[in-house]
């Protein structure tokens, strides 16, 4: 409990990795700011910080480990960068008010290796700032990753590319909208 009072984290441009636990159980943590030279996000980094409300991760960010920020309960919104390639096991489990995640590209997102159970179910994606509900993977897409739009509640329809020649694991499992319809061109 040595950090059980820190409110403000702000990680400098000298910083390149976040390492395992590094914030755990900082209860009274509000607000992260994350350095535009961290690659990577450690295992449990953020776990249990309960009053964070919103997290960005910049372009600079290539990993984030699992449960990075598990329980994280108070986060309603996180702002992924388009160098993230990997996202571990129950990163984000446990963040029960997490409704918005924000992204720039589709491209990026799709390429992403996200592991099982790494956001919770029925939230909404927003590209660039706006909720993505008519999905138009681009052509430049070959591949969807294993899990990629898993939980999306705010998707009604999906169009995919003939470029488009693998679609990995509940890729689209769990979308709350009881109308998904998909496009296949």
């Amino acid at each position: 409990m040595l950090f059980s009072s820190l409110t403000s984290i702000t990680i400098g441009n000298s910083v390149t990795s976040i390492g395992d636990n590094a914030f755990q159980d900082c209860r009274s943590l509000t607000s992260v700011t994350i350095g535009n030279s961290v690659t990577s996000i450690g295992n449990f980094a953020f776990e249990n910080c309960s009053s964070l409300t919103s997290i960005t991760i910049p372009n600079s960010v290539t990993s984030i480990g699992g449960l990075a920020f598990g329980s994280c309960s108070s986060l309603t919104s996180i702002t992924i960068g388009n160098s993230v390639t990997s996202i571990g096991d129950l990163a984000f489990s446990g963040c029960s008010s997490l409704n918005a995640i924000h992204i720039s590209d589709i491209a990026a997102w799709c390429a992403i290796s996200l592991a099982r159970s790494t956001f919770p179910f029925d939230y909404n994606l927003y590209l660039n700032g706006n909720l993505v509900t008519d999905l138009t993977i681009p052509n430049s897409v070959t591949s969807i990753g294993q899990y990629a739009f898993s939980g999306c509640g705010s998707l009604t329809s999906v169009t995919l590319p003939n470029s488009v020649t693998s679609i990995g694991q509940f890729a689209f499992a769990y979308c709350q909208q009881s109308d998904l319809h998909h496009d296949w061109q």
